[in-house]
């Protein structure tokens, strides 16, 4: 009976702590709030995870999820990345900053993102269209991690 009591006790009382962690986890942030912190959030190559943990806040960035599923470059200055979302950031009007790497140039943010239902495309233009140079790969860093795409036969890439 005391075992039994025990156990029940003890699993009280991560529940109240998990809970507990969940609400401190959870940014309690509108909206409005959270499109104006991606907006104005400018992290480094170097230094992205950090930067986007202390420009947006380390709930939020933790609960984005998506991953890249398309890229379409047009041969020139204007490459287009696209994400699937899921989780809270799907519905949430708001795009957090991604980076794009080439190999060639350097570092870009995007110029221009879209929403469409729960996928998002960002837009970097790499270069001032007068030189189409061609692009082996990029590479993408976002909240997940970092993603290489290889372009070296194609301008279209899709995952899978």
């Amino acid at each position: 009976m005391i075992r039994r009591l025990f156990v029940v006790l003890i699993a009280v009382a991560v529940a109240v702590v998990a809970a507990l962690i969940s609400l401190a986890y959870r940014s309690g942030l509108s909206e409005e709030e959270m499109a104006r912190l991606t907006a104005s959030a400018a992290p480094t190559w170097e230094n992205y995870p950090e930067d986007i943990k202390a420009q947006i806040g380390a709930g939020p960035v933790a609960e984005w999820q998506g991953k890249p599923v398309k890229a379409v470059w047009d041969g020139k200055e204007t490459i287009e990345v696209t994400f699937e979302m899921t989780g809270p950031w799907a519905t949430i009007d708001a795009a957090i900053p991604i980076l794009l790497r080439d190999p060639l140039i350097g570092t870009h943010e995007p110029a221009a993102t879209h929403r469409q239902g729960n996928y998002i495309t960002y837009s970097f233009t790499l270069y001032d269209g007068t030189t189409a140079i061609p692009l082996p790969w990029v590479e993408v860093k976002h909240p997940a991690g970092q993603d290489r795409i290889m372009l070296i036969e194609s301008t279209h890439w899709e995952a899978g």
